[in-house]
């Protein structure tokens, strides 16, 4: 019991740093595209998120959930999951405005949702082992 919590521990540790070091390149490259070359804000934060999903999706891939299953696989599942973050996250902050609260609150709300969200979809879908899918099937039937 203790050394499943303990794993859990370090997995979401390990989602946390990728996720942090993502959200950092991500936010550099926005100032970049937007304060330096002069790209309007919206298309700046869309092509440098753009730009983090790869590096996002390797990180997860290889470090933090340590996936050996189908890269293609995994990768397609990871882009429906990172668009739905990307949906909710704007959502979120969409309604939280029209209930005219501040920005930052939007803000606030979506580094806590979002992460907690797609911890648990790239847990149980994204990067989950095909072996999880044989026991789970052996013990339906």
């Amino acid at each position: 019991m203790h050394e499943r919590r303990f794993e859990l521990g370090l997995l979401l540790a390990r989602f946390g740093t990728v996720g942090a070091a993502a959200t950092l390149f991500y936010a550099v490259l926005a100032a970049i595209f937007g304060f330096t070359i002069g790209i309007a804000p919206l298309y700046a934060h869309g092509l440098a998120y753009l730009f983090a999903i790869p590096l996002s999706y390797i990180g997860q891939r290889r470090w933090a959930f340590r996936h050996k299953g189908s890269k293609r696989a995994s990768f397609f599942r990871f882009l429906v999951a990172a668009l739905s973050a990307f949906i909710i996250s704007t959502a979120l902050v969409m309604l939280i405005l029209a209930a005219g609260y501040p920005a930052i609150l939007g803000t606030l709300c979506t580094m806590v949702v979002v992460p907690s969200v797609s911890f648990v979809v790239m847990r149980f879908w994204v990067f989950k082992e095909p072996q999880d899918n044989e026991e789970s099937t052996a013990h339906a039937g």
